[in-house]
């Protein structure tokens, strides 16, 4: 049981470090809905969402978990398109 506390402990770790940069992230998609708004932007550019994923892609060192890398960013730029559209309401 040591040993699986010891796992739970680093995915606390981690998981307070990744709410720490989901915050950032959110503060910027803040950000960048403003400029949208000011400059008559739409906010969904699919285009943009390509890229991220393939350089998410491409900077992920497991393979395996790119099925769950794509998911997860995925799910983040959902969340930032959200949170962009009820910024500029």
């Amino acid at each position: 049981m040591d040993v699986l506390l010891k796992y739970r402990d680093e995915i606390d770790s981690i998981d307070k470090e990744l709410i720490v940069l989901f915050e950032k992230r959110m503060d910027m998609a803040c950000l960048v809905a403003e400029y949208k708004k000011e400059h008559g932007m739409d906010i969904f550019h699919p285009d943009r969402e390509f890229d991220i994923l393939k350089k998410c892609i491409s900077d992920l060192n497991n393979k395996k978990y790119e099925e769950y890398a794509v998911e997860y960013i995925k799910k983040i730029m959902e969340i930032s398109k959200k949170l962009q559209f009820d910024t500029i309401k």
